[in-house]
């Protein structure tokens, strides 16, 4: 079983993969899942490590390290790492700058696009937790009228169906990209969350909550809003004190709210689809906000869902839930989805 948010909608240049294999069939129980993997030794090697471990032997080390570099062949950079019972081994692929042709390192941080959900995720689960949330609890109790304006269906869609994207609701990104194909700049600019919601203005939803299941990056702008509502703290503080800072992951930032001393590597896109990767590096994340904006490397990247994953950030009710998959879905990058984070 291959459990991951990885093969992201919105765009990361130099990307990253976490494959954990788990020995696990499909279809298994969310509950029995938990039980098997809390107490892995393999992940939790990963999780009590101050650094990724490399275990594999030398040969395999080598196969992986070429197949790797073969398949990634055709973008500017990747990461790999992978957490198996045979072993865990972390790669590199490409560079950190395409234009001075420097390699990527293990330490490189780089932007994580949406792998930012699954952070965005169990800090709503612990909330969820702590009495302070429901999954059931809906827009409309926690945001406010002006900033559900352009959202339908608001007082219907609950906090499950934001988190396993069963809302309707319309992906803002559409017409963002769409806009700044016309205009680079909407992604150089300072960008409010709320100011992200009017994209969705007059889109009809994709279907009315709960019928049907559709990725969609505006659910997670609005867990973001309803997060920083129901906590009275910034999004970038309670991820910083609930998850980076008990997981010593050091190196995870949220751009534009927090500061990343020494940065993080060049981002490229080919927004033309010309074939061609332009460098991206000055775009202001706000835009993709709580669906995509924070900053890592590979090592924290992997104890953060080895910690996930063996319980130190969730009960096992709530690991449960978040694993409590729907299925099938008719998607090119998911087999099931469950709260957050998928399979595929």
């Amino acid at each position: 079983m291959n459990l991951s948010n990885f093969r992201v909608k919105l765009p990361v240049f130099i990307g990253m993969a976490i494959t954990i294999f788990l020995g696990l069939a499909k279809d298994v129980k969310s509950a029995s899942l938990v039980e098997d993997i809390s107490e892995n030794p393999f992940l939790l090697e990963v999780v009590n490590s101050t650094s990724f471990p490399n275990t594999v032997s030398d040969d395999i080390a080598e196969d992986l390290d070429l197949i790797f570099a073969e398949t990634t062949d055709d973008i500017p950079g990747a990461f790999m790492a992978i957490i198996s019972p045979r072993g865990t081994w972390l790669g590199t692929s490409g560079f950190s700058q395409l234009e001075t042709q420097t390699p990527l390192t293990v330490e490189d941080r780089f932007e994580i696009g949406s792998i930012t959900k699954i952070f965005v995720a169990t800090t709503v689960l612990q909330l969820v937790e702590e009495g302070t949330l429901t999954l059931e609890d809906t827009l409309d109790e926690w945001l406010p009228d002006k900033v559900l304006e352009n959202v339908p269906n608001a007082e219907q869609i609950t906090i499950r169906q934001l988190l396993n994207h069963t809302s309707g609701i319309v992906d803002y990104t559409l017409p963002l990209f769409f806009q700044g194909q016309r205009n680079p700049g909407v992604f150089l600019q300072e960008w409010q969350p709320e100011e992200l919601l009017t994209f969705i203005s007059n889109q009809e939803p994709y279907f009315s909550p709960g019928e049907s299941w559709e990725y969609s990056n505006t659910n997670v702008i609005l867990l973001g809003l309803i997060l920083e509502t129901a906590t009275q703290s910034n999004i970038a503080a309670e991820i910083r004190s609930r998850i980076l800072e008990p997981l010593a992951l050091n190196n995870t930032f949220f751009a534009e709210e927090e500061e990343i001393p020494g940065g993080y590597v060049d981002a490229y896109w080919d927004f033309d689809q010309d074939g061609t990767f332009n460098n991206v590096s000055q775009a202001n994340l706000s835009w993709a906000w709580a669906a995509g904006a924070m900053v890592s490397n590979p090592t924290d990247m992997a104890r953060f869902i080895a910690g996930l994953l063996t319980g130190d950030l969730l009960e096992p009710e709530s690991l449960a839930e978040m694993l409590t998959l729907i299925k099938p879905i008719d998607s090119n990058n998911y087999d099931a989805y469950g709260l957050g984070i998928g399979v595929l």
